[in-house]
């Protein structure tokens, strides 16, 4: 078994029953949580992954990106 670290985190107290709550929905732990999470942020590879990922989907032919104005009902309905 790998050698295992503890670290200590401040936090209030609301933010804690809150992610407590989030967590146990989940069916996981607030450490579990965490764990992940510094998983995700420590793995650099996995990073530049996902902005090549989507720096090739905004690339594609035909994707648009839009924010604050819907599509009316033609543009919505149009089929292409």
């Amino acid at each position: 078994m790998a050698c295992m670290k503890n670290i200590t985190v401040n936090i209030d107290e609301d933010t804690w029953s809150r992610a407590a709550q989030k967590a146990a929905a989940l069916e996981t732990s607030v450490s579990e949580v965490v764990v992940e999470y510094l998983r995700q942020w420590a793995d650099e590879d996995a990073m530049q992954r996902a902005r090549n990922a989507m720096a090739e989907r905004f690339a594609q032919p035909g994707w648009r990106f839009a924010v604050g104005v819907p599509d009316d009902r033609e543009q919505r309905n149009a089929r292409t």
